[in-house]
């Protein structure tokens, strides 16, 4: 039997476009997946300065109040499309990853993802031969041992600083990708 979901969640939102001091950090009810969806529990996001854009009311888009700071990714693995849900919960900047796909007669919102600057990318994994996927997990692999594969974070600090974040990113003195813990 599943855990039941939490009913709420902790998040970095604006309830109207403004400076960074609009920026609220607080429980917002938890979303209800529907029937193909799945509810992920987040341990780290990535501040973006796109963000800053879309809150100050800089980037003229419609946002859906409370709007929550963002940009952790719609990754859709079913091959069961429903491009106008990712329409609706994507923040503009955001990213589709198709890593399955089916014979699907609805068709792609391309005018909506486009005003919103969504970008859509997929990969077959399974059209690489053995050998190339041999070839890439020893690359990973190496890397990993080598220390050459570590990811550019600057700074990990807590969602209260997202506030705080904004300013910098506004400020222009963010020298490297942040991330922050809820």
């Amino acid at each position: 039997m599943a855990d039941a979901l939490p009913q709420t969640m902790r998040a970095a939102y604006v309830e109207r476009l403004g400076p960074p001091d609009e920026i609220q950090v607080g429980a917002l009810a938890t979303p209800v997946p529907g029937p193909t969806d799945v509810l992920v529990a987040v341990e780290l996001v990535a501040a973006n300065p796109v963000d800053t854009f879309v809150r100050s009311g800089r980037y003229p888009t419609t946002v859906p109040f409370p709007f929550v700071m963002s940009r952790d990714l719609f990754w859709e693995t079913s091959g069961h499309h429903d491009f106008d849900l990712a329409r609706r919960v994507l923040a503009p900047g955001s990213r589709i990853l198709l890593s399955a796909a089916s014979e699907d007669p609805r068709p792609l919102p391309v005018r909506e993802l486009y005003i919103s600057n969504v970008s859509l990318r997929g990969f077959v994994i399974s059209q690489a031969t053995v050998p190339q996927l041999a070839h890439a997990a020893r690359l990973v692999s190496d890397m990993l041992l080598a220390g050459e594969l570590v990811g550019q974070i600057s700074e990990i600090l807590p969602l209260p600083a997202t506030p705080a974040v904004h300013g910098r990113f506004e400020a222009g003195t963010v020298t490297g990708p942040l991330l922050l813990r809820p």
